[in-house]
């Protein structure tokens, strides 16, 4: 995979350059003026891009394509919510920004991550949601110091809302998972902690099932990798938790007091969803992003499900081939989806992956192309690395 020369400064702005639109700092839309600066850099260096990232770059165009001209050919009207470019296009941004992730970017990115979640214990301890003025911020949610749930006690961290804080913690994640996995184990305990902190203070009971799904997903292949001390110490890990934890007062925050498990309504959105997507399964809404109205809530939303909400915009057709290339690439390298398991379970709840020109979508494709990623080994617990070339001389 093309990275950037190991220069901390180069690193470091292109590092900060991609984490500022994913806070209230920046407008995300930044990214797009980024992807043709990037393809100058490439072109003027003349390194040559990863196979897999030029094919699946292709196969984004030919889905847009088709988008585009089943719009034309069929003379549908043009709905869309935020911004009319085309979701294939936003995410050919992210791919071409993920190129310029490397370990020292990486490295960056994780820093200024943490750099936030401190500042998100800082609002917690305070009892506030943000620290920025109410024009920056979308979510009318009020920090409640009085109620006993930590639902109610959401921070933002520099996001607009808390689950954007939430993705950033699980974006952080995956950069360690993918990028150092090899380093000592105080580091990645320290950041495992703080991430399931922030996640905590988020209280995104979707995003915990998401961190904790890594865990099971990494039981799974130690159980059948027939390491039986690991797995020993996972289950001694689990008794541990099930005799310390009171486990009424867990239901309860899980349950927001309720008795049961809901889901926030998604059942009544997914349907909404649903019925948009069987009226025009095949090419959906041309690509274009839009949000539907909820008629229950009298509002318009996403479908709170990034496999459902991609569906709906492109359809079948251009969908599969945003997708088929994304699967092989987890094909090539199973064991990679441990990379990504958190973040790809998290978009089963958000419309999180496929928003198209995001932090998470550029960090999701790095992982799946990056070299870091390849080989996983669970002796050691750390990827193999393989050769790199550089972008910046």
């Amino acid at each position: 995979m093309l990275t950037i020369k190991e220069n901390d400064s180069k690193c470091f702005l292109v590092a900060l350059a991609l984490y500022l639109p994913s806070t209230v700092l920046l407008p995300a839309y930044t990214y797009y003026l980024y992807a043709p600066i990037f393809l100058i850099i490439i072109l003027i260096t003349k390194n040559k891009i990863n196979n897999g990232i030029f094919i699946t770059g292709v196969l984004f165009l030919v889905s847009l394509f088709i988008s585009l001209t089943s719009f034309v050919i069929l003379g549908e009207e043009l709905n869309y919510y935020g911004n009319f470019i085309p979701v294939q296009a936003s995410l050919l941004v992210s791919l071409i920004c993920s190129i310029f992730i490397n370990e020292k970017v990486a490295k960056f990115l994780i820093y200024m991550l943490v750099f936030e979640f401190f500042a998100a214990v800082l609002q917690y301890g305070l009892g506030v949601n943000t620290f920025f003025p109410s024009s920056f911020i979308s979510s009318t949610s009020v920090f409640n110091e009085s109620s006993d749930l930590l639902y109610f006690k959401r921070v933002f961290g520099f996001n607009n809302n808390s689950s954007g804080l939430a993705g950033n913690a699980l974006i952080c994640f995956t950069l360690m998972l993918t990028y150092f996995s090899h380093s000592d184990l105080k580091t990645k305990v320290a950041i495992n902690i703080l991430v399931f902190t922030v996640l905590i203070m988020t209280f995104s009971r979707s995003a915990l099932v998401a961190f904790i799904s890594y865990y099971l997903v990494l039981s799974f292949l130690i159980f059948f990798s027939k390491r039986v001390v690991y797995l020993v110490f996972v289950i001694i890990i689990i008794l541990l938790f099930l005799y310390f934890v009171d486990i009424d007062y867990f239901i309860s925050q899980f349950t927001r007091n309720k008795g049961s498990v809901e889901l926030t309504g998604r059942p009544l959105i997914w349907e909404v969803y649903w019925q948009s997507i069987v009226s025009a399964p095949l090419f959906g809404n041309f690509g274009f992003r839009n949000y539907l109205n909820i008629p229950v809530y009298g509002y318009y939303a996403h479908a709170h499900n990034s496999f459902i909400m991609l569906l709906y915009i492109t359809g079948i057709v251009p969908m599969l081939l945003i997708l088929i290339p994304l699967v092989i690439q987890v094909f090539k390298s199973p064991k990679r989806i441990l990379c990504v398991v958190s973040i790809v379970v998290y978009s089963f709840a958000q419309y999180f992956l496929f928003w198209g020109a995001s932090l998470v979508d550029i960090v999701f494709f790095a992982a799946l192309f990056s070299s870091f990623g390849g080989k996983i080994s669970l002796a050691h617990s750390h990827y193999e690395h393989v050769g790199k070339c550089d972008v910046i001389k």
